[in-house]
């Protein structure tokens, strides 16, 4: 072998040294890019781990947003820091003024409201239950005997007598305590302007009426005078005695002949 080939070899030599070096360098150097980006990726997500909010926190960002265009006090703040709106609506970090003019749309604790509807029903109110009605009894006078017998009655009388022989129409009377046959007619006649008269007769420890309308006891003969009933039945206690009770029909009859005209033989 001449100089000249052993020369030439070296140097072929020496170039595959230099190229293997060269490409192991390449390969190095990308290997190294690879882990370089792999732990710049790898930062990143844990930095977006670390900053993200935990549960019930707000992030950075969304504390700056809230800070700067929620209101500092009130419903507003409240609501920011839950993540909801005043209206219970999601936060969208941004809030919105009404315009001017526009009627406030907020609930503002009211059950008979709809969120966002601008529009305020009120609950109805319950409708009160009726107040009993007052207990009360039925009374009236009559005197329709006597127009079967007006020749017996007193010349002065007849012109008191009405047609129909009612002196005291029926009527209702508010019924109070205590009240007897009594206390109900003296009231009944004072309410319609009907002439009552009546003593007190100790021997029965009882009131007695005389007179109603002006016809008195033995102004139809002398078995004539007032007697009463209640609910159709006459009694035999005198009328102050006799005790009310609600829905009591009390009726004060004039008999001509002791009560057998109009079937109370031994009644007062």
């Amino acid at each position: 072998m001449t100089r000249r080939s052993k020369l030439i070899l070296a140097l072929s030599c020496a170039a595959l040294v230099l190229g293997g070096t060269v490409a192991a360098g390449l390969v190095r150097a990308q290997h190294q890019k690879a882990a370089a980006r792999t732990t710049r990726v790898t930062a990143l997500d844990s930095s977006a781990t670390t900053n993200a909010a935990r549960p019930g926190e707000s992030s950075p960002a969304a504390s700056s947003a809230a800070a700067t265009d929620a209101p500092a006090t009130g419903a507003g703040k409240s609501a920011a820091a839950a993540g909801t709106s005043a209206q219970g609506f999601p936060a969208t970090g941004k809030a919105t003024a009404a315009p001017s003019g526009t009627p406030d749309t907020g609930t503002h604790g009211n059950s008979g409201s709809r969120p966002g509807s601008g529009t305020f029903t009120p609950a109805p109110a319950p409708t009160p239950a009726p107040a009993p009605a007052p207990a009360s009894i039925t009374v009236s006078a009559d005197c329709r005997t006597v127009l079967s017998n007006m020749d017996q009655l007193k010349a002065s009388k007849k012109p008191l007598i009405p047609s129909s022989g009612a002196i005291l129409s029926s009527r209702s009377v508010t019924l109070q305590d205590g009240d007897s046959v009594f206390t109900v007619l003296q009231r009944a006649c004072r309410a319609a302007g009907v002439q009552f008269d009546s003593t007190q007769m100790p021997g029965y420890n009882s009131a007695y009426v005389k007179g109603i309308g002006n016809l008195y006891e033995f102004d139809c003969g002398p078995r004539s005078g007032w007697v009463y009933s209640v609910n159709g039945a006459f009694q035999s206690v005198g009328c102050s005695q006799y005790k009310l009770k609600a829905g009591d029909v009390v009726a004060l009859r004039y008999t001509c002949d002791g009560g057998a005209d109009v079937g109370a033989s031994g009644a007062r």
